[in-house]
């Protein structure tokens, strides 16, 4: 968009003046991008904090549990890897 600019004489000398409906659309545009990134900042932080939370979860499961599950599940590290994988997804979905 580009502006369309008069100039204007004062007593310090000649100045532009932008056309008042083009400076009112550069207005509205300005507090729309803020509202954008306050509305973003919102959605990050709030992302940030269901983060936290799951990791907090996670962190609450107990060792003595996971090695259980690893010591009584399937017959491979891989199978006791699976479950305490699963243990540890569904902590941090808040499902056990």
């Amino acid at each position: 968009m580009e502006m369309k600019t008069y100039p204007y004489h004062t007593p310090d000398g000649i100045i532009e003046l932008v056309e008042k409906r083009e400076y009112d659309g550069m207005e509205l545009l300005a507090h729309e991008l803020a509202t954008l990134r306050a509305e973003g900042m919102a959605t990050i932080n709030e992302l940030r904090k269901e983060l936290q939370d799951a990791v907090k979860r996670m962190e609450a499961v107990p060792v003595k549990e996971l090695d259980w599950i690893w010591d009584n599940t399937g017959e491979t590290a891989l199978d006791g890897f699976e479950a305490v994988r699963t243990r540890l997804i569904l902590a941090a979905k808040g499902k056990a």
